[in-house]
């Protein structure tokens, strides 16, 4: 639609082309984004009483390695001295 001066207003011109105007708001939402093939989440592990029982014994052993031990069971060092 042309103006009084025959010329088409930008706002026309951009609704013509799907082009946003500082002001509009995008209402259109996009579905989410699966996560990448491989990733999960990560939550927190709960041990068993049992299990952090058993790995303190092991720790306990004379020429024992806390890392080891720790690695062989799947957890991180640090969780052993805690």
């Amino acid at each position: 639609m042309r103006g009084i001066d025959g010329l088409v207003s930008i706002r026309e011109v951009a609704r013509r082309d799907g082009v946003q105007l500082p002001g509009q708001v995008h209402t259109v939402m996009e579905p989410p984004k699966d996560p990448p093939q491989g990733h999960q989440t990560q939550t927190q592990r709960r041990h068993s009483a049992a299990f952090k029982r058993k790995l303190v014994k092991l720790t306990e052993q004379a020429g024992a390695s806390v890392a080891t031990i720790a690695l062989a069971h799947g957890i991180n060092a640090n969780l052993l001295f805690k």
